[in-house]
């Protein structure tokens, strides 16, 4: 990423640098915005790196996700908050 903003990118116009969120097993993503401004205090503070945007998304098929949440027993919690 170091790599990419020498070369521009995520500074620029034009030169847009996007992360991808995904995360692993039968949990949705935190809110978008949130993680978005740690990610980027987080990486401009430790690292320098400088982006655009960060994107959530839940690649999981949605029956493999519940019968995972089933599994584990988080299935009526989470059905509740939506």
């Amino acid at each position: 990423m170091r790599q990419l903003n020498a070369a521009g990118y995520g500074l620029y116009p034009g030169l847009h640098l996007n992360l991808v969120c995904n995360p692993v097993g039968a949990t949705l993503p935190p809110d978008q915005q949130e993680l978005e401004q740690d990610c980027k205090a987080a990486l401009g503070t430790s690292f320098g790196v400088v982006f655009n945007r960060l994107y959530t998304i839940t690649n999981m098929p949605i029956a493999r996700f519940l019968s995972q949440l089933e599994r584990e027993g988080k299935r009526e919690r989470v059905m509740s908050v939506y």
